[in-house]
């Protein structure tokens, strides 16, 4: 039933439904109100866990099974081994991806360099080629590369981790040669050379693979950008960078040339490890710093390929390396004639040249 009123323009403003579906007027009804929700909430039971199967109680939500995958997340992610195996031990999924990353429990070990629980996963059944969902899609292999930790790289490469497994875009070796210069790695002072001599003796034609921004290793170690994205305040790792070109498969030598020149000064003694690794034609050695320190060192590999290079080489080089090179070729000439030896081995000849021109 309707309530008496001065007019049906201000009839809602003045009534409401109540639980049984009548009007009523909202100054008597508010208190009502109240009072209903105080009781609904009173009558209503609270959540309690069941009490068959793995049933737990309060505070000990771990013991079922999402809190077991969880529990094997958080001991792989701080490196409790003794959780670890408990958890595993109790069906704890070593392969499932779990929390708002999307990260398997050996990616969180591998990340947080944890060679112990890496070895204990992979021994339960981990995949060490499983990708994550998340942001971060990295593989196994890649969080330990992104950690250099070369302890849970070593175990993951002999697990069968594929070093040429391309996730987000990058292999293992691009995120090794990225942290060494991330300034949110999380080990940013480890050294990086173990980590890439793994990777590289693995999957040398990683060193010349282009990520998805198309740069290679090489121009990660450097820290120098590409003819795409400039970095010109770059701060090359220089024993990194050696490390990739005297064991890696690299670009063509006009590229890898185009990002030492990049690098600019602090790339000067990665020149000669060029030499020794690519020939070079005549319009790539007018592009070679002159003079050029330490190229002596490359004249005997590139007397292997060919006497006309040699011979470019030597113009490169600084004039007290170019007069040392003369004395010792002289010396060799005028120690022959006397005694007419025969004459000495060609590699020999090389390095001694090589070790003149070294001082």
């Amino acid at each position: 039933m309707l309530s008496g009123g001065d007019g049906n323009h201000n009839l809602h403003a003045r009534t409401s439904f109540n639980l049984s579906g009548h009007l009523t007027p909202n100054k008597s009804r508010r208190p009502l109100v109240i009072a209903e929700r105080v009781a609904v909430a009173v009558e209503r039971p609270s959540p309690r866990p069941p009490t068959t199967g793995n049933a737990v109680g309060p505070g000990q939500k771990l013991g079922c099974m999402a809190g077991l995958d969880e529990r094997l997340h958080n001991a792989a992610r701080q490196g409790d081994v003794s959780a670890v195996t408990a958890a595993l031990a109790a069906g704890a999924d070593p392969n499932l991806m779990f929390g708002g990353d999307q990260w398997t429990p050996l990616v969180c070990a591998a990340y947080t360099g944890h060679t112990a629980c890496v070895e204990v996963l992979l021994a339960a059944g981990a995949d060490p080629n499983k990708a994550c969902m998340g942001l971060a899609c990295y593989t196994s292999l890649q969080a330990a590369a992104s950690a250099l930790s070369a302890e849970c790289t070593a175990a993951l490469l002999a697990a069968g981790a594929q070093p040429l497994h391309k996730s987000a875009g990058y292999t293992p070796l691009h995120n090794a040669a990225h942290a060494i210069h991330d300034p949110y790695a999380r080990r940013p002072l480890a050294d990086p050379l173990p980590v890439l001599r793994l990777l590289v003796a693995a999957a040398p034609q990683a060193a010349g693979m282009e990520d998805f921004n198309g740069l290679t290793p090489l121009e990660y170690a450097l820290d120098c950008g590409s003819c795409v994205r400039p970095k010109p305040n770059g701060r090359p790792h220089v024993p990194a960078a050696a490390c990739l070109i005297d064991h890696g498969v690299l670009q063509p030598a006009w590229y890898v040339l185009k990002a030492l020149q990049r690098a600019e000064a602090a790339a000067l003694p990665l020149h000669p490890k060029l030499a020794s690794r690519q020939a070079l034609p005549s319009w790539l050695w007018d592009l070679m710093p002159s003079p050029c320190p330490g190229l002596g060192a490359a004249l005997p590999a590139v007397l292997e390929r060919s006497v006309e290079e040699a011979g470019l080489l030597v113009r490169k080089l600084p004039a007290a390396d170019r007069d040392r090179l003369r004395m010792a070729a002289l010396c060799l000439a005028c120690g022959r004639r006397p005694s007419r030896l025969a004459l000495l081995p060609t590699p020999i000849i090389w390095h001694l040249l090589a070790m003149a021109m070294a001082g």
